[in-house]
């Protein structure tokens, strides 16, 4: 402990982190083992060699930061294309509601009773408004994963660019 070299046939386990020599019968070097590591430089070192390997695929895909951006306008395009599609479907789904709604409007104020089919109708449109509505918000949630996703790899990939290209 006090940086005083001491000659045994065992060394105690707290001392092993250390390094040690280990020495012949009559007293030369045989072997030379060094310290342990720091955690933390381990750990650092860990990290920056995870970094490396995911730099490296990216790099596969992208060369620059504006491939990156490029790739991820295809993809948003894509998706804002869906959810054009799936609100154009809602808007269509909710004219069906209201000409429904008014056929039963005008039956009631006839004093007859809403025939069965249109009830059947308009509660079929409904559970139909209520499915396409959740698709729309799934395509939204799906849009902010895309932006999420390029974001990260942007930023993995500009860490990269700094951390291991010349």
């Amino acid at each position: 402990e006090e940086g005083v070299k001491v000659l045994g046939h065992s060394i105690p386990p707290k001392y092993v982190i250390n390094g040690y020599e280990i020495l012949s019968a009559n007293g030369r070097v045989i072997e030379v083992v060094e310290p342990a590591p720091d955690p933390e430089l381990v750990e650092a070192a860990r990290a920056k060699a995870e970094l490396k390997v995911r730099y490296e695929l990216l790099a596969r895909r992208y060369s620059t930061v504006r491939d990156i951006e490029a790739a991820k306008q295809r993809k948003l395009i894509h998706v804002d294309a869906s959810v054009l599609l799936v609100e154009s479907s809602i808007n269509n789904i909710q004219e069906e509601i209201d000409d429904i709604t008014t056929r039963a409007a005008n039956s009631e104020r006839a004093g007859k009773a809403v025939p069965q089919n249109i009830l059947d109708t308009l509660a079929a449109l409904n559970e139909k408004m209520s499915a396409t509505q959740a698709i729309r918000e799934q395509r939204i949630a799906e849009k902010k994963a895309i932006e999420d996703r390029f974001l990260a790899e942007k930023q993995l990939f500009t860490e990269g660019v700094e951390s291991f290209d010349p």
